[in-house]
Formats: structure tokens, C-alpha cells, sequence
């Protein structure tokens, strides 16, 4: 986890869940994993993850593999890519969605 009181600028790279609670400039990947943007976070970055779950702010294009989540307390400005979107009730979107088909072989890993 990256508590409230960090600022990463850069590349990170994660191979297990993560979850930021502070902010972040640049790219963030985590291939195979879930990647959590926490209540308080606040993120500038290209994003890449298996399923992405948005509590804080993010300001970047989002594409998932499984399924992107926004929560009622997440904002997102920037275009998502993922097979699954869910938008509760109360978060903030600007942007697109495009949701291409899963292949077979995704649908039988999830």
C-alpha cells in the first residue's frame, strides 16, 4: 500500500494487489492483479490492470483485462477500456467507455 503521505512520479510496476492512498504521477501497471485507487488518492497516470476499483480521483485513461469499478466517491476524467464497467451511484465520469468482448481464455481465468 501507498499511504496518504506519499508522491510517487514515475513508472510503478506491481505483481499482487496494491492499493494507493496517495498520489501518483505517470504509469501504473498491474498486469494480473487488482489495482485499488483509495478514497483519499489522488492519480495522474495511464493506467494497465487486470480490474481496477476507483474510491479517490483519477485523471488518465484507464484499460482493465476483467472490469473497472467506480465507486460513489471515485472521479474519473479520461477514457475506459474494459470488458466490465461499473459506475455506482455518485461517482463522476468524463470520458468514454469502450468495452471490447473478453476472449474465451479471459472468461475461463476470471
Amino acid at each position: 500500500m501507498a499511504g496518504e503521505g506519499i508522491v510517487i512520479r514515475g513508472e510503478v510496476k506491481a505483481y499482487e494487489d496494491i492499493t494507493l492512498a496517495g498520489r501518483v504521477e505517470g504509469t501504473i501497471e498491474v498486469p494480473h492483479h487488482v489495482l485499488t485507487i483509495g478514497q483519499h488518492a489522488q492519480v495522474s497516470a495511464e493506467i494497465s490492470a487486470k480490474t481496477v476499483v476507483v474510491s479517490g480521483s483519477v485523471t488518465g485513461n484507464l484499460h482493465a483485462t476483467d472490469q473497472v469499478v467506480l465507486g460513489g466517491l471515485g472521479a474519473v476524467e479520461g477514457d475506459i477500456v474494459a470488458p466490465r464497467v461499473t459506475i455506482i451511484d455518485g461517482a463522476r465520469f468524463d470520458g468514454r467507455i469502450d468495452m471490447p468482448a473478453r476472449t474465451a481464455a479471459a472468461r475461463h481465468a476470471a
